[in-house]
C-alpha cells in the first residue's frame, strides 16, 4: 500500500504542480477583483480608488505591483516545484523553467 501510494503520488506530482502554476495568476486576479468590489485596503482597492480619482499613475503603480507579486509568487512556487521534483531526471531537450 505504501509503495503504491508513493508511486501514485510521484506520478501525479508534475500535473499537480502544473495546475498550481497555471492557477496562481488567476487566484491573485480573483483576489484583486474581490478587493475592487468590497475591500477598504489592498492593491485592488488602491487601483480602483486611483481609477476613481483619475490618477493614472496610481493605476499603473497598482498594476505594476500586481505583476511583481505574481512574478515573485511564481518564482517561489517554481523553486518549491524544482525541490519537490528533484527525484526526477532532467531531460536534456526540455525547456528550462
Amino acid at each position: 500500500v505504501d509503495i503504491a501510494r508513493e508511486v501514485l503520488w510521484h506520478s501525479a506530482q508534475p500535473f499537480v504542480w502544473a495546475a498550481l502554476r497555471a492557477a496562481l495568476p488567476w487566484a491573485i486576479n480573483a483576489a484583486l477583483v474581490g478587493e475592487f468590489l468590497a475591500a477598504h485596503e489592498g492593491i485592488g482597492h488602491y487601483i480602483h480608488h486611483s481609477y476613481n480619482l483619475a490618477d493614472i499613475t496610481g493605476v499603473y503603480a497598482g498594476i505594476l505591483a500586481t505583476v511583481v507579486l505574481i512574478l515573485v509568487a511564481d518564482t517561489l512556487l517554481g523553486a518549491v516545484q524544482r525541490r519537490s521534483l528533484a527525484w526526477r531526471p532532467q531531460q536534456a531537450h526540455a525547456i528550462p523553467h
